[in-house]
């Protein structure tokens, strides 16, 4: 990508080098995408003096052997990088997924990751009835130790979600997409977070790059998944059913999750079950993300695979899996809510690219095809269920 200097470029024409584009405005600035005249092809550096006379930046790739630009102006200063809200989610979540992970390692679990609010709550009591020192000599070893429990499921499970959100990242970044760093969204309940996201603050030019930036997510995640649920599922053993129970929730299991297990820790004796360690489930939960992301839906990468794959009939795919997740909703509630927040954010309908003359290709069909075999195999229609136990 080249940079473009504001300063001198009242005198030329930008887009004179192209023989045919589209343009999408942007607040702050705008986006130009189309082919390159030939003449401007073949004089690349005559080619770069032009579209560097835009304020802002360019893009140049060949496709099937044309060349075409993408130019994006600003009109002012470029949009920065939140750092500080991307630093603060990520120090909320390690905090609310540690305090998951030490709930976790409880003999009788809560399914709350109130640890960490917990220790503030009785530090401030006790600061405030003058008992300071009961803080340091005894509320703070015993919350470090108990935290301490919780470092393998926070590891795991923040090293799934960052791997899936800096696919996305790093495919946006190679595509030419303005995207941000990952928000990690912390909740102080189950599993200590609600996910990650990322934005993309530009819009995705073609279909080869919407499948890119699509896929590279649900890939990247899927594998320290299946690495994550190895390592967990090893460390998981079979108890009695008649002791098996000391979480307030169990988890359906997928069939790929379940072939895991299987292959791990071999079939279950007869009136066992397997009691997960809290790296299982946080590999459960890397795949019960990607199964949420995979849907064929709106924004979601689901959502961009379809469109990249069949373009404009996605939306047809996204009613049938929006009358899934309805229909779901009779064995998990869980579902309805879903589809509530596909109706309000999400959307059943993916936006078009800017430019769909581009082809996708056999190859990432054949992947395509192998994206939605996957979101078939993380399928679990009742992913949680709360049970009675002893705690």
């Amino acid at each position: 990508m080249g940079e473009v200097r504001s300063e001198d470029n009242g005198s030329v024409d930008y887009l004179k080098p192209f023989e045919t584009f589209r343009a999408y405005g942007l607040r702050g600035g705008a986006i130009y995408r189309g082919r390159v005249r030939r003449e401007f092809a073949e004089d690349r550096e005559e080619l770069g003096r032009i579209l560097a006379a835009a304020p802002g930046e360019y893009r140049l790739e060949e496709i099937d052997g044309r060349l075409y630009a993408t130019v994006r102006t600003y009109r002012g200063r470029r949009p920065p990088q939140r750092l500080w809200l991307h630093l603060t989610l990520l120090i909320l979540t390690v905090i609310t997924t540690l305090g998951a992970g030490a709930e976790l390692s409880r003999k009788h679990a809560r399914g709350v990751a109130l640890i960490p609010f917990e220790f503030v709550l009785d530090s401030l009591t006790h600061i405030f009835v003058g008992e300071s020192d009961a803080v340091a000599n005894r509320l703070w070893p015993q919350f470090r130790a108990e935290m301490a429990h919780g470092v393998p499921y926070a590891a795991a499970l923040l090293f799934i979600l960052l791997s899936h959100e800096m696919g996305h990242y790093f495919a946006a970044r190679r595509y030419g997409v303005d995207a941000t760093l990952p928000f990690l969204i912390p909740a102080p309940f189950f599993f200590g977070t609600l996910g990650a996201i990322i934005k993309m603050r530009s819009p995705v030019v073609h279909r080869r790059s919407l499948f890119g930036v699509g896929v590279a997510g649900p890939l990247a995640g899927m594998v320290a998944a299946v690495v994550v649920c190895m390592v967990g599922l090893s460390m998981s053993e079979y108890v009695p059913r008649t002791v098996s129970v000391s979480r307030p929730f169990e988890l359906g299991s997928s069939p790929m999750f379940s072939w895991l297990a299987s292959l791990a820790r071999g079939p279950a004796p007869p009136m066992h079950a397997l009691h997960l360690h809290p790296v299982a489930i946080a590999g459960w939960f890397g795949f019960f993300v990607t199964f949420l992301n995979l849907m064929p839906l709106g924004q979601l990468d689901g959502g961009h695979v379809w469109y990249a794959l069949v373009g404009r009939k996605q939306r047809y795919v996204g009613m049938a899996a929006f009358a899934l997740l309805v229909g779901m909703g009779v064995i998990f509630p869980g579902w309805l809510v879903l589809a509530l927040v596909v109706l309000l954010v999400l959307r059943i309908k993916h936006p078009p690219v800017m430019d769909e003359s581009v082809s996708l290709g056999r190859g990432r069909k054949i992947l395509g095809v192998v994206v939605i075999l996957l979101f078939v195999l993380l399928l679990a229609p009742q992913p949680i269920s709360l049970v009675e136990y002893g705690g």
